[in-house]
């Protein structure tokens, strides 16, 4: 593997990011079947050009260094944290361990074509041991690092955050006490539809389960009785102070359990909504919504997203005009338009990023898999 030097232009960055992204996503495409290659390929295309055209190829050489650095000391970092696990080129330089393809994460999210702003890498850690990458980028970049800071984006900005997070501490002890008796899980390759371990947290047993350890979401974990890793994602999601308040939560429950019909507006919400059993639950949601009928770019739809949450009247009648022309063009009801964007506009600011939202229920299996499956080891490893 090329060993990262600073360039000293974009142009240069340019053509290191490119080359590290296209000769390790092929390393990721091992484990993903042939006849979706290309629609990874092309995504990557995509996302090269953005970040390049944007100059951020710096940015994410510094990340993917640090991270790289890090697994060669066998410090662990987390799956992904955040809007970057929507990206294929963080996945495919292994900065993240989240498929956004599989999961159908937006890059949008990230970083926006059409609206120029600093993407944010914030990377969970080891908590014992992430002063050691502080002390690594001090070493490799001395003084000059805030240079390069300066450099990648405008003075007086952030990159990247470490976060240490003590669950991978805990993950990274268990699994080597798993190994010390001759047994290796990989969980980077592993399917997360373990029917025992959804058994677990659908009956609360989740005392020490990451993010399902306290009280109220052990109940919550009895009472929405997840199934599946898209139920987890829902959970992380909807557990919030908002959505409680205004019964998103229960309605969530009430569809999946078979307790409320789940009805769409249109029958064209299905494949967006159902993943929820019909609640918007994820920022990603409202944007593919706005894409899919109103005929917005996905990055315009993302701006439009934004702007719904700053609540301007004027404003909003222009995109409700603008929505509704899209969704008639595409043969709908100019009601039925007018409908789905009141929708949206409800519930635009209850939604949650389910890039975050994907990469946070990820640690949560794992650590509820290792539970289940090595209690003793994995109880031993707890603070």
């Amino acid at each position: 593997m090329t060993d990262f030097i600073y360039q000293n232009t974009h142009e240069d960055d340019a053509v290191l990011f490119e080359t590290l992204c296209e000769k390790m996503l092929e390393k990721r495409l091992e484990h993903i079947d042939q006849k979706d290659h290309q629609i990874y390929r092309d995504r990557l295309k995509y996302e090269i050009e953005v970040i390049t055209k944007m100059n951020f190829a710096g940015y994410m050489l510094i990340v993917w260094d640090f991270v790289k650095k890090a697994k060669e000391l066998k410090i662990p970092t987390g799956t992904g944290r955040g809007s970057v696990a929507g990206s294929l080129a963080a996945f495919a330089l292994e900065i993240t361990k989240v498929d956004p393809i599989k999961y159908n994460l937006l890059f949008e999210r990230f970083l926006n074509p059409e609206r120029v702003s600093i993407p944010v890498i914030d990377i969970d850690i080891c908590q014992a041991r992430g002063g050691e990458i502080i002390d690594y980028l001090v070493s490799r970049y001395g003084r000059e690092f805030n240079l390069i800071i300066d450099y990648v984006v405008s003075r007086d900005e952030h990159e990247f955050n470490l976060v240490g997070l003590d669950t991978l501490t805990t993950i990274d002890h268990a699994l080597k006490l798993i190994a010390a008796n001759g047994k290796t899980i990989d969980f980077d390759t592993m399917n997360m539809d373990d029917s025992g371990v959804f058994e677990m947290i659908s009956a609360g047993k989740t005392e020490g389960v990451f993010y399902l350890e306290d009280e109220e979401l052990q109940e919550l974990s009895r009472t929405i009785k997840p199934r599946c890793f898209e139920d987890l994602v829902a959970m992380i999601a909807l557990y919030r102070p908002g959505p409680l308040e205004i019964g998103m939560v229960d309605d969530f429950i009430d569809r999946k359990n078979g307790r409320t019909e789940i009805a769409y507006i249109l029958p064209e919400l299905e494949p967006i909504l159902a993943p929820t059993y019909g609640v918007i639950a994820y920022q990603e949601q409202v944007i593919q919504i706005l894409h899919t009928f109103g005929g917005f770019s996905l990055s315009k739809a993302d701006l439009v997203r934004r702007a719904m949450g700053k609540n301007r009247k004027s404003e909003m009648d222009k995109m409700r005009m603008e929505f509704a022309e899209g969704a008639i063009s595409k043969g709908h009801d100019r009601h039925k338009a007018s409908e789905l964007f009141d929708l949206l506009y409800k519930f635009v600011g209850y939604g949650f990023d389910r890039s975050h939202a994907v990469a946070y229920a990820m640690i949560t299996y794992r650590t509820a898999y290792l539970k289940h499956y090595y209690p003793a080891e994995f109880m031993s490893t707890l603070n």
